[in-house]
């Protein structure tokens, strides 16, 4: 199923809050090696507190949160 690139940044924001701040879609691409039908996004998401400096840990918690989203409620697949 096709799933807006405006539902994946939602989804992505709202998992995130509060420490996402800002999530910017910067590349789309088909072609080999994606399989046919799907397609490629690619973005990159800013990570701020505004209270103090955040640890790798917590920003990994929240990527972590981030991508279990996007696999469970749209059905992604992730590449690394």
């Amino acid at each position: 199923t096709e799933v807006p690139a405006a539902t994946i940044e939602e989804l992505i924001r709202e998992t995130g809050e509060p420490l996402v701040k800002f999530v910017d879609l910067f590349d789309i691409y088909q072609g080999p090696p994606i399989p046919d039908g799907k397609i490629n996004l690619a973005y990159h998401i800013t990570y701020q507190a505004s209270d103090r400096t955040l640890t790798d840990v917590e920003v990994a918690e929240v990527q972590r949160k981030i991508s279990l989203a996007l696999t469970g409620q749209l059905n992604a697949e992730l590449r690394q």
